[in-house]
């Protein structure tokens, strides 16, 4: 294992003169140093005290939920009653809230989802396991009644939860359960798993507030996290747009905060599939003051309504618009707690935010000099000068991942790291592979480096190489013997049988029901792939093995990639020279 006073010997030996501030005046090189200095350990969890990291999230976590009892809507400063106003009615406007608005259950029900993570009383994290091998939790029975009106007009789901309720049953829980996952060295991060029916529709609800603040903002979820960076950028070139981040912003909306200026139906729904109590690792059991967390379904699409109609109002306030008239060039951009505004609105957002129950994060918000950070790229002079984060180093996996993005951080800055990238490649086997394979399988090298030592495959004329590949546990789904089968499937004991069988390599505790309607609306959402049910907590385990790969474009790199380096040639270059020593 390496130590981070280890790790921090071979930087230094690296970059004998490592150290001071980003001035205005810097070399983008010392920039990108200076970045690689702050970033490199930052999120190093190998060796820490978790305990402690856990401790310090769970108090910073009852801090914020302290603040949102605490908090009241009062104008503080001069027009403050005018931009309360102004966002409650823009809120009002963007989710629709005339005399013949209704927002039922019928808006959003296409869109229910549990999500890729766990759930209360799931025994695993794949669709199938939630909905149709698991007792379903929720917070109301109200819940169980929605949907199951929901599913009745779908017979193949009605009859899989038929079939689930029979084996499994339901339960009513207080609430979500409290959990800690790695965020740096020095803290964890807080989540909070939920009820399954309290997910399912938080997820529609999200997916409806999506939809409003496309239609109203042109925020679309898919591509914004480009639209902010384009926009820091440009914002650390010329200094025309602000960034904006803010401290534990998802669990700093408040109950209060959304009755006051949300529409009533809205909070209504909210209020309803939202889970009302979390449960401590302790077991100790804590009202929430907060409308949500982070494992919530919709608070990532509700922070970025509330953040979106903030500014919006803030920009009426200052005759402003958020998009120029002629061009349609967009003047402002949210993600999140990733908020862009021009530089002269700066001031009033921040208040705004402030006025709002939230906390600006000052170290990590910028309004002036020529750096600007959003949606995980950090832009000095509009060049992206972010440094490498190392999470862990347990793993050949987490080695490799390691290695590629140190080479690929010296082909950007010019700085070499023989001794980092040397002590690293000592402890793991030599597996060359191409630029385009992801970071964790091996180490990317150039085509100089393997030429003539790899073998040939005539007929596909391509070479062939190996890969260290992540090996996902799955349940293989058996083949019914001919169509008969396949029609009579729920009636097909042999069927059941085969099934049965080669779940057994499973746990015992993840042994797989048969469900056949269940099997089939997981298969037609795409939750079935290759006649297999993959298991996600098993992935993370980090089981792997070597798998054989064919390329015939050894060096091809996206151009989206390559325009990042200084020519053309840099990463060859400089890949060559580090990985030769």
């Amino acid at each position: 294992m390496f130590s981070r006073t280890a790790i921090m010997g071979y930087l230094q030996d690296d970059l004998p003169s490592l150290g001071g501030f980003l001035t205005s005046d810097c070399h983008i090189s010392t920039a990108r140093v200076l970045s690689l200095k702050s970033s490199l350990l930052k999120k190093f969890t190998d060796g820490i005290d978790q305990e402690n990291c856990d401790s310090k999230a769970l108090s910073k976590f009852l801090q914020c939920n302290d603040l949102c009892r605490s908090f009241s809507l009062q104008p503080q400063r001069l027009y403050d009653d005018e931009l309360i106003g102004e966002v409650k009615s823009l809120l009002h406007d963007v989710i629709g809230n005339g005399p013949d608005h209704t927002l039922s259950l019928w808006d959003f029900s296409d869109d229910l989802g549990v999500g890729p993570g766990a759930n209360v009383g799931a025994k695993s994290y794949n669709f199938f396991t939630k909905m149709y091998d698991s007792k379903l939790t929720m917070t109301e029975e109200h819940l169980l009644r929605l949907y199951r009106s929901v599913i009745s007009r779908h017979p193949v789901k009605y009859s899989a939860e038929k079939r689930r309720n029979d084996t499994h049953g339901t339960r009513v829980v207080v609430g979500s359960l409290l959990s800690f996952v790695p965020k740096t060295s020095e803290i964890s991060r807080t989540i909070c798993t939920e009820p399954t029916l309290n997910m399912l529709f938080q997820k529609g609800l999200g997916r409806l507030i999506e939809g409003k603040l496309k239609r109203r903002y042109n925020i679309d979820f898919s591509v914004q996290p480009d639209i902010n960076r384009r926009m820091a950028k440009l914002g650390s070139m010329d200094g025309s747009f602000a960034t904006i981040d803010l401290e534990s912003a998802s669990d700093s909306i408040s109950m209060t905060l959304c009755e006051k200026v949300l529409p009533r139906i809205l909070f209504s729904w909210l209020k309803l599939t939202r889970s009302p109590f979390t449960t401590l690792p302790s077991g100790e059991q804590v009202k929430l003051e907060m409308v949500s967390s982070m494992g919530n379904g919709f608070t990532f699409p509700l922070q970025t309504l509330l953040f979106a109609s903030i500014v919006d109002a803030c920009y009426r306030l200052k005759g402003l618009t958020l998009f120029d008239g002629r061009t349609g060039t967009r003047n402002f951009s949210v993600f999140g707690d990733d908020i862009i505004v021009r530089k002269d609105c700066y001031e009033l957002v921040t208040h705004a935010l402030e006025l709002f129950g939230f906390r600006v994060n000052k170290e990590k918000s910028f309004n002036s000099g020529y750096f600007r950070e959003s949606c995980g790229e950090d832009y000095y002079r509009g060049h992206n000068v972010r440094g490498v984060y190392l999470q862990s180093l347990k793993t050949p996996s987490d080695i490799y991942s390691a290695i590629n993005r140190l080479v690929r951080w010296s082909a950007k800055s010019g700085y070499l790291l023989p001794k980092l990238v040397g002590a690293l490649r000592r402890k793991v086997k030599y597996l060359p592979i191409p630029l385009c394979d992801g970071d964790a399988e091996g180490i990317k090298v150039p085509y100089e480096m393997v030429k003539g030592k790899l073998k040939w495959n005539k007929t596909l004329q391509c070479n062939i190489y190996y890969a260290l590949q992540a090996v996902p546990t799955k349940i293989s789904l058996p083949q019914p013997l001919n169509e008969n089968h396949a029609v009579e499937i729920d009636h097909n004991l042999y069927y059941r049988s085969k099934l049965i069988k080669r779940a057994r390599y499973y746990v015992s505790k993840n042994h797989l029901d048969y469900n056949p309607d269940g099997l089939l609306d997981a298969f037609v959402g795409g939750f079935i792939r290759d006649g297999s049910i993959s298991f996600r907590e098993v992935e993370e385990s980090g089981l792997t093995k070597l798998v054989r790969r064919y390329s015939s474009s050894w060096n091809y790199m996206q151009p989206a990639e390559r325009s990042q380096y200084a020519d053309a040639s840099s990463w060859e270059a400089t890949a060559l020279e580090i990985l030769s020593l």
